[in-house]
């Protein structure tokens, strides 16, 4: 670990040395800060000036100072390296969400150097390794089922006899309406997966417009056109059980015969 934090923190101050020749701060083999070239513009000093801070502050682990000088010199001078830099404060500062993020944002930086993209892509996936999955939505309880009051008004025995009983399905028509709900159920399970991977293939196609590398973009298409056959699959699958289902539960309902009333 404390290897990996030294090979880091030298990415960092080489980040710093290659970004631009006049408008970052480098270090040299003794580790004093060089001085800002002379043909450097003002606003290229500032900037000079505002990286030799803020790998100090690093060094001091004041991250969030560091941070916002970087966010400031990156403001002045859009340089990808400087991306790059934030993300390795925040993943020292123990914020590995906000550290992908700015580690994503400088693979897809145009301007950034292929070996570092290489070097960044390996990072993101030894960070998200470390992240814990996402945990469930929580299960509501089914409301409670409401129950006839004391005093409610009862009335008397002669209204009650005169009142024909509920009609009952016959054992078999019960079965049969129990395999209906059933297998509605279960059609609506499969068609909510197929819903599941139709957003997986639709997130696919949107990370598209972020990637620059040909072979993330050709992965990302491959995912989301396996998601996309699932889905259709699924969809077929399930709009077939739901239809079974409810055709079940109305040949059951209709098959209902009423019991004779009952007399006094």
């Amino acid at each position: 670990m404390q290897r990996s934090s030294r090979l880091l923190h030298g990415a960092l101050v080489l980040g710093l040395a290659s970004a631009a020749p006049r408008s970052l701060a480098a270090r040299g083999n003794s580790g004093a800060p060089l001085p800002p070239p002379p043909e450097s513009t003002p606003a290229e000093a500032d900037v000079q000036a505002l990286l030799r801070r803020a790998v100090a502050l690093f060094d001091a682990k004041r991250f969030d100072e560091a941070i916002a000088l970087f966010e400031e010199a990156y403001a002045i001078h859009p340089e990808a390296n400087y991306l790059f830099n934030i993300g390795r404060v925040y993943e020292e500062k123990g914020d590995l969400e906000t550290a992908l993020t700015y580690y994503e944002r400088f693979v897809a930086h145009p301007e950034a150097a292929p070996d570092a993209k290489r070097m960044t892509e390996a990072r993101i996936e030894e960070l998200r390794a470390k992240l814990p999955p996402p945990s469930p939505d929580p299960i509501e309880p089914p409301p409670p089922r409401p129950r006839a009051s004391d005093t409610s008004p009862r009335t008397n025995d002669l209204s009650l006899a005169d009142t024909p009983a509920p009609a009952r399905a016959p054992r078999g028509n019960l079965r049969l309406r129990i395999g209906g709900y059933s297998l509605l159920g279960g059609g609506a399970a499969i068609l909510a997966i197929g819903a599941g991977f139709a957003g997986a293939a639709l997130a696919q196609h949107r990370r598209l417009d972020g990637l620059t590398m040909l072979e993330a973009r050709d992965d990302a298409i491959r995912r989301g056109e396996q998601s996309s056959l699932i889905a259709d699959s699924l969809f077929i699958a399930g709009g077939v059980v739901a239809i079974a289902g409810l055709t079940l539960t109305l040949v059951s309902l209709r098959s209902r015969t009423p019991a004779p009333a009952r007399t006094p």
